[in-house]
């Protein structure tokens, strides 16, 4: 398998974490520091470390640092490859693009007005940042708008199983205001009941989040 730099530098994290023993809550080196070790940007390296902290690798601190996340242990011992690749970030979207958008669709046929109004809150609540995990609660509210179970199991169960690669292609996006927009795109066409427009924004939306994770 062919790593990426990014990959490449997550892989010397872990292996380092490994190596010294470091506790959870002890601190990492500074990105700059991580980036002449790797010889790689520093870019490369906070795309590593956004990674692993969807992972629950690292934890990062805003204006402190990098340290190591009490969780991370479990996947070190493990495999230091353990962490979702690039690839398998984008075959998750890929496989999202195929699925959910006639799902979208079949939310604006069928939605009643409950349906319509825990969306409308969901998208509401990520707005203000209420809500710790907005994207997957959104996702499976779109396919419980349909009335049937087995689009919901699909959705929770293509999510929960592919739990950390879904998590690890959500911190590729920085624009997370534009992330949201989409959402309230596709609640609006959801209750004006235009299947058409909700299958071609959520379509456009996944396709959106495939970018971010190929960048």
């Amino acid at each position: 398998m062919v790593l990426s730099r990014a990959e490449k530098v997550q892989r010397h994290i872990m292996e380092e974490i490994s190596a010294q023993g470091l506790a959870a809550g002890q601190r990492l080196p500074s990105v700059r520091q991580l980036a002449e070790d790797c010889q790689v940007t520093t870019p490369t390296v906070r795309e590593a470390l956004r990674a692993l902290e969807a992972a629950g690798v690292v934890e990062l601190r805003h204006g402190s640092g990098t340290y190591v996340h009490p969780h991370a242990f479990r996947f070190v011992r493990a495999n230091a490859l353990m962490v979702p690749t690039s690839t398998q970030c984008r075959e998750l979207v890929e496989a999202r693009v195929v699925i959910e958008p006639p799902i979208a669709a079949e939310a604006a046929r069928h939605r009643s007005e409950d349906d319509l109004r825990a969306l409308e809150e969901c998208a509401e609540c990520a707005i203000n940042a209420q809500l710790p995990d907005d994207h997957v609660s959104f996702h499976v509210l779109v396919a419980q708008a349909t009335g049937n179970g087995v689009l919901v199991d699909v959705v929770e169960g293509l999510l929960s199983i592919r739990k950390q690669d879904h998590a690890a292609s959500r911190a590729f996006i920085t624009d997370r205001k534009q992330d949201r927009a989409q959402h309230r795109r596709i609640v609006e066409a959801i209750r004006c009941s235009d299947p058409i427009m909700a299958e071609r924004l959520m379509r456009e939306h996944l396709q959106w989040l495939a970018n971010c994770s190929d960048r």
